[in-house]
């Protein structure tokens, strides 16, 4: 449940002079290719919204895609047009993970293009999730990682820099609690349509609480999903799709269909991240 505020915050540019630090995580991010859905969406002040300083959202798809590279063979491709990332930049999202299946849809120069048009949405310390740039900071002393794993299966990985993949995070986990720093990961897993967590997703929730994570929070099922506490952590599976277009031909599993979203909202203390409460949207 929500909880109330005890005390006013002040707020300078997105950050807070003093007092607590308040972050809400949305789900999966993805216009249509013509940026047509994102023209005419209203999209609040998710700021207001929210009652947050910072918005983490995951970005999946490859800006311009469709103009600057060669498709994935044997895989749906998603590609979103340039004025994407600017559109969500102004209604608040703060940072964007690359950390998922669909970021390099399009080759190592389309990923490295969209990344660029990101930064300069977002600022390069708003965009993480891949090799060269795994975390980001998201108020002293706290930092998020993102991470694709291997049920979402991401294929159309690229050479050099790309989405960041599984391997190696339960180390990066356990190197930035010996450094005395609190990390929150925002996990690309699941199975596409299933809400429930399989038992791969909660053996590998119970080896990031284990060894250092602060917070779990999920997405790529495109719906919302089961959550569970993991000693003081509150793991989030899935919160479905925040703003995503209609795939076509999709059948049963058409993504049309699929309205309901969350967001997760935590409070940062300085020294503790504490799930506070989920805001459906």
């Amino acid at each position: 449940d929500a909880l109330s505020v005890e005390a006013p915050r002040l707020v300078l540019h997105g950050g807070l002079l003093g007092g607590s630090v308040r972050i809400a995580f949305v789900g999966d991010v993805c216009a249509d290719a013509s940026g047509a859905l994102w023209r005419n969406a209203r999209l609040p002040d998710l700021h207001r919204e929210f009652d947050v300083e910072r918005v983490v959202a995951n970005f999946e798809a490859v800006v311009d895609g469709s103009e600057s590279g060669t498709p994935a063979p044997d895989k749906v491709c998603l590609s979103v047009a340039r004025a994407a990332a600017g559109r969500l930049a102004e209604a608040g999202v703060d940072l964007v993970s690359l950390a998922n299946n669909h970021s390099a849809d399009y080759g190592a120069d389309a990923f490295a293009g969209s990344l660029s048009c990101l930064d300069g949405a977002f600022g390069q310390r708003g965009v993480f999730g891949t090799r060269e740039r795994p975390t980001a900071e998201l108020a002293p002393g706290l930092d998020v990682l993102g991470a694709c794993f291997p049920e979402a299966n991401p294929r159309g990985t690229v050479r050099g820099d790309g989405p960041l993949l599984v391997d190696g995070v339960v180390d990066l986990v356990k190197t930035y609690r010996s450094a005395g720093r609190q990390l929150a990961v925002f996990a690309h897993w699941g199975e596409e349509q299933i809400g429930l967590a399989s038992p791969r997703q909660r053996s590998w929730a119970r080896a990031l609480v284990a060894d250092g994570a602060a917070q779990v929070v999920g997405c790529h099922a495109h719906v919302t999903g089961a959550g569970e506490d993991i000693g003081d952590a509150s793991v989030i599976y899935s919160l479905g799709n925040f703003l995503f277009r209609a795939m076509q031909g999709g059948g049963t599993r058409s993504l049309g269909s699929n309205r309901r979203s969350a967001a997760a909202g935590y409070e940062w203390e300085g020294e503790r991240l504490r799930y506070e409460r989920r805001m459906d949207c």
